[in-house]
């Protein structure tokens, strides 16, 4: 199988898994595939590339490997397939082939761009092939695992719509909650106005409010629909279209009704730094 792993945590950084290849993915310097995650172990898998097949085999991680939404010790690959090495996502391509049409080119420092203004009519039966692929992604990430909706919504504004961090959290009981967040985040979710922020939603003939401030050092879209929690967006290179954030509350209701109906037999545990 000719084919190659792409990495979808805004790198855009490509393997190709050759004929004999084995390659090892983790945080240490002696990894093949290097990743940078703090939750992500040392020697965290192993892709070995034989007879035309491609195995992927966890090496006992911290936080687990995935492939399509469930968790693998060991698991063939194929074209298409959606590898997660804890909250790294990753995605097997045809060798050569773009990353499904889902991401635009990545600007020289990595940043993947969001669609710019004007480019996303809503109101129109032609949605652009670029957002039908995302949205498919979406689905069938949903599909596996609805019952972790939210964690999925926010890994896909972050691998495949070009935010560089997205969150989902709502007051709880004077509290502030974080429900499901991925990406760069960390100062954000520490800074001590986190909560005014979630907090500061107000409504008018029940529309959205979307407010642009700063939490730690970076510049942060927070946006509050009525009956919904608050979505946290630390964007690109560009900011979101008006239109696309609608999509995104839209998808964020969505995925609310997903985890009120879904029972899950085991809910899935936070993720530790791994050692």
């Amino acid at each position: 199988m000719k084919a190659e792993l792409v990495l979808l945590d805004g790198s855009y950084r490509r393997v190709a898994l050759d004929e004999g290849a084995e390659l090892t993915v983790g945080t240490s310097g002696q990894c093949v595939v290097r990743l940078t995650a703090m939750d992500v172990s040392r020697s965290h898998a192993l892709i070995t590339c034989q007879r035309g097949k491609v195995t992927l085999l966890d090496l006992g991680s911290t936080n687990g490997t995935f492939v399509n939404g469930r968790q693998v010790k060991e698991a063939e690959l194929g074209p298409g397939d959606v590898v997660r090495f804890s909250s790294v996502i990753a995605q097997v391509m045809p060798l050569g082939s773009g990353s499904g049409g889902s991401e635009s080119p990545p600007s020289p420092d990595g940043t993947l761009h969001s669609k710019p203004a004007g480019e996303l009519d809503l109101e129109s039966g032609d949605v652009p092939i670029i957002l039908q692929d995302s949205l498919l992604w979406l689905l069938q990430r949903w599909d596996i695992s609805g019952g972790d909706a939210l964690v999925t919504l926010v890994e896909w504004l972050v691998a495949q719509r070009g935010m560089r961090g997205a969150a989902v959290a709502e007051e709880v009981d004077g509290e502030t909650s974080v429900r499901a967040a991925h990406g760069r985040l960390l100062e954000v979710l520490d800074d001590p106005r986190l909560g005014a922020v979630v907090r500061a939603g107000t409504f008018q003939d029940g529309g959205l409010e979307t407010v642009q401030t700063f939490l730690g050092s970076h510049e942060v879209i927070a946006v509050h629909g009525p009956a919904l929690p608050c979505l946290l967006l630390l964007p690109g290179s560009a900011m979101p279209a008006s239109s696309e954030i609608e999509l995104f509350v839209a998808l964020l209701r969505v995925a609310r009704r997903l985890e009120s109906v879904a029972q899950p037999k085991h809910r899935s545990a936070g993720l530790r730094r791994s050692r």
